[in-house]
């Protein structure tokens, strides 16, 4: 099972998303595979300082920002 992750969004993003990514990937089964998706640069540096490995996560770039107050349905238009 492939789950896919917005590394960017949230609360105390992206350390806490990070961090509940390292959790998942421990709890989840090793066929799972945890994709990260944000800023490349921000992400493996999320990584790297809560001790993970980068290599370990599949990172998908992400350079568009819906922003709190958008339709998020205007985001595709």
């Amino acid at each position: 099972m492939n789950i896919g992750l917005d590394i960017m969004g949230g609360d105390f993003a992206p350390s806490a998303t990070i961090n509940g990514a390292l959790l998942a990937a421990e709890e989840l089964p090793a066929s799972s595979k945890i994709v990260l998706v944000g800023e490349i640069a921000v992400v493996k540096s999320e990584l790297i300082k809560a001790g993970a490995n980068p290599e370990k996560f599949e990172v998908i770039p992400s350079f568009s920002v819906i922003g709190m107050g958008e339709n998020p349905t205007r985001a595709f238009t």
